[in-house]
């Protein structure tokens, strides 16, 4: 058993996870720009508030990409927040978000491969 992780692999690890949180995150924007142009409907509230409000879907984009570019910038320029990201719960909050938005990600994509094409 592991009892102690250097810095620089913390700081490895944590940048791998965040990098491929972004990446799911990125695949849940393509499937419901998918998925809203086939004529599906958006399942989470906030988002369809967003979408009823601006009448895009690109204001789902943006909405990732302003969290996203505040995570990031802290992530960088604040020392405090990248150490205490390398903490092991963080990690661990990292993981599950991303396990979320890729079970978010397979329902998408068997939503879509399920829908009656729109003629």
């Amino acid at each position: 058993m592991i009892k102690y992780i250097d810095q620089k692999t913390q700081f490895h690890l944590t940048t791998w996870l965040l990098i491929c949180l972004l990446i799911y995150n990125v695949l849940d924007f393509e499937t419901t720009y998918i998925a809203l142009n086939q004529g599906m409907n958006e399942a989470n509230p906030v988002i369809q508030w967003f979408l009823d409000l601006t009448g895009t879907i690109w204001v789902i984009l943006w909405v990732k990409l302003a969290v996203y570019a505040h995570i990031f910038s802290m992530y960088i320029f604040n020392t405090k927040y990248r150490i205490s990201s390398q903490r092991l719960r963080m990690q661990w909050a990292f993981g599950a978000c991303m396990l979320i938005y890729a079970t978010v990600v397979v329902s998408n994509l068997y939503k879509i491969s399920t829908f009656p094409p729109t003629l």
